[in-house]
This record gives structure tokens, C-alpha cells and sequence, in this order.
């Protein structure tokens, strides 16, 4: 299994994070730990923003994943298990 640093894209000592393209649309959700998710089926990006106001983009998230996140009864539990070390982030704010 990859260490959290490798999978990391473009992971840096400094606090820049690189440009999004264009907002996603993040919808509301239910959790003590996530306030929102977006997800863009044509590049299978993911992006979650936390309680703590950061936000994470995941890619090569298939449509699957995010329907299943969207449905869990905990939504963080379910990052945890099945996203956090699964796929490829980006810090992103």
C-alpha cells in the first residue's frame, strides 16, 4: 500500500495549493465530519470539503464510489474505509 505522501499529487512543504479549473458544485450533506460533496463524472474527481473548512479532491473515483458515499449512513466512516487511502488526492483549500 502507498504511504498518504506518495499518493498526494503535487504534495509540497508550503501551504499553495494549486487552481481548480472551475468550482465544483458541492452539495450539503449529513456528517460531523464532511459539509459537503461534489464529484465530476467526466474527470472522476471528487471533492469533499471537511468541518474544518479544507478541501480534498480525489481522482479516478468511479460513479459508483460517490453513489455509494452519497448513500452511506456515515459518511465519514465511509471515506475512511473505502476512499482516504484508496485513490489519489490533492489539497485543494
Amino acid at each position: 500500500m502507498k504511504s498518504r505522501d506518495a499518493r498526494c499529487v503535487g504534495a509540497s512543504l508550503s501551504m499553495h495549493f494549486p487552481k481548480r479549473a472551475m468550482e465544483m458544485k458541492r452539495q450539503p450533506v449529513t456528517s460531523s465530519a464532511i459539509t459537503s460533496v461534489g464529484y465530476e463524472a467526466a474527470s472522476h474527481t471528487l471533492e469533499i470539503e471537511f468541518s474544518s473548512g479544507t478541501v480534498y479532491q480525489y481522482h479516478d473515483v468511479e460513479t459508483k464510489i460517490y453513489r455509494q458515499l452519497m448513500q452511506a449512513a456515515s459518511k465519514g466512516r465511509f471515506l475512511d474505509l473505502y476512499i482516504r487511502e484508496q485513490y489519489p488526492f490533492s489539497r485543494v483549500a
